[in-house]
């Protein structure tokens, strides 16, 4: 093989290196929230439908779903 060797990398957040997500993936929850019920408000939409990562966020999700109004939430 060509090249230099590749050295190993921590990376920060990751398993094993004691690292909690729990306040970031807190602000993000608290930021969405906000979006959506601010969403719900100005157009009365039943049904909302998230993509992307964070969309993956299952306490987020189920944050969504009682309590910002919405008939139907999908992932």
């Amino acid at each position: 093989m060509s090249g230099p060797d590749r050295r190993r990398v921590a990376v920060v957040g990751s398993a094993g290196e004691g690292a909690d997500a729990g306040p970031a993936a807190t602000v993000v929850e608290e930021i969405v929230l906000r979006l959506v019920r601010t969403l719900k408000e100005e157009t009365g939409e039943e049904n909302l439908c998230l993509a992307g990562g964070v969309a993956y966020n299952s306490v987020m999700n189920g944050r969504i779903v009682r309590d910002a109004g919405f008939k139907n939430v999908f992932v």
